[in-house]
């Protein structure tokens, strides 16, 4: 059993997930042994594994990116309230509306929740989210497309709730860093 949990460690690590029927084809291939693919869940149990929804990440997520972001948006902040006074931190983004991917449970070592790069598809109108977490306040759209256009609608919508400048934090989505994007005078793009 101890090679059995050599070979499921190392392919986890490289992000080979093993199942109770590939136990079940590696028990019969490396020992000759037949056995229920509910043995191999007993297996699976006694190294140290256990049942888990596993986290999507976008195959192409950039964590080191998303670091550089996370250090940099409190100077960003000085910056804008140096430029307008009080200055309100809101962030937004667009979910098309869906099927989203399914996730199964897959064996992983207990206590580390397994990720797995999922390629989203969707057709169908989007939802629009602002939220301020200082203060919980969100506001919702759903619109029809995902443009320049319709998101500079949302953004006027937002900014019409306050008097206050805004510091937006989006990602790189095209539509947002757009030169066509009509920016309401009390919102900052960041």
């Amino acid at each position: 059993m101890l090679h059995l949990a050599q070979c499921i460690r190392k392919d986890y690590a490289q992000g080979i997930y093993w199942n109770g029927a590939k136990v079940v084809i590696w028990i019969n291939e490396e020992l000759g042994k037949q056995v229920h693919e509910q043995r191999a869940y007993e297996y699976l149990k006694a190294i140290g594994m256990s049942l888990q929804q596993p986290r999507p990440r976008h195959a192409r997520a950039d964590p080191a990116a998303q670091e550089r972001f996370k250090k940099g948006l409190p100077e960003a902040l000085q910056a804008a309230q140096a430029l307008h006074g009080e200055v309100e931190v809101w962030t937004t983004d667009e979910h098309r509306l869906g099927l989203q991917p399914i996730l199964k449970r897959l064996w992983a070592p207990c206590g580390q929740r397994p990720h797995i790069a999922i390629y989203p598809r969707y057709e169908w109108p989007y939802l629009y989210a602002f939220v301020q977490p200082a203060s919980g306040a969100s506001q919702w759209f759903i619109m029809p497309r995902l443009n320049c256009d319709v998101f500079a609608i949302a953004l006027a919508q937002v900014a019409a709730t306050t008097d206050k400048h805004i510091l937006l934090v989006i990602d790189n989505a095209a539509w947002h860093r757009s030169s066509k994007l009509a920016i309401p005078d009390n919102s900052n793009n960041q």
